[in-house]
This record gives C-alpha cells, sequence and structure tokens, in this order.
C-alpha cells in the first residue's frame, strides 16, 4: 500500500481554504478517506476532501504547526522536507502571488 496526502488551495464559501485528500493506492485501487472511513475512487470520481482549514485560522492560531508537532510526536516525518533556503523563498512568493490573485478575484466579485 501506498499512502499519499494531497492538498489545494481553493476558495470556499467566500473563504480561502486548503482542502486535504488523505487515501492510499492498492493494487490498481485508490481509496480516499471520506466521511471517517477509505472509500474506493471510481474512474472519473469527483473527490471529497477529507478535511478543509481555514487559511487564515491555520496560519493565526497556530493549528498547522500545531498538526505538525502532533505528526513528529508520533514518528511521522515528511517525505521530502524543503531545506533550500532559496527554495523556500520562491515559495514565499509563489504565495504571494496566488493571493493576490485570489483576492483580486474576490474583490472583483467574480468568486
Amino acid at each position: 500500500m501506498n499512502y499519499f496526502m494531497l492538498d489545494s488551495t481553493i476558495v470556499k464559501d467566500r473563504k480561502l481554504v486548503i482542502a486535504f485528500y488523505i487515501g492510499y493506492t492498492d493494487t490498481s485501487k485508490t481509496y480516499i478517506l471520506t466521511e471517517g472511513e477509505f472509500k474506493e475512487v471510481e474512474e472519473n470520481y469527483q473527490w471529497s476532501p477529507t478535511f478543509y482549514l481555514d487559511v487564515i485560522a491555520f496560519k493565526k492560531d497556530g493549528i498547522g504547526q500545531t498538526m505538525l508537532d502532533a505528526l513528529l510526536a508520533k514518528g511521522i516525518k515528511p517525505t521530502k522536507p524543503i531545506e533550500n533556503k532559496e527554495q523556500l523563498k520562491e515559495i514565499k512568493y509563489h504565495l504571494e502571488d496566488m493571493r493576490k490573485l485570489v483576492f483580486s478575484q474576490i474583490k472583483g466579485g467574480k468568486v
């Protein structure tokens, strides 16, 4: 079995949120954790996120750091840690650009 977690930043109910998808693949089948259980995903199936986190609350209240600390305490470590400061800088600029884009869409009434 190969476990995975995907995330996507989206606008939901006029708020910027991170949608997380947790699942695994086993032979030729894929399963997603939704509604508290793993369900088989059929071809062209619209996945429901496992959970959402509000981006502002994630940052403001330290929920993200608390989650990461809890995972690390259980021995779950990132498979590809970002160690290069230049990569972090690029990610920071990318996130700033994405925020500008999303909030310009919200203010313009397009979302």
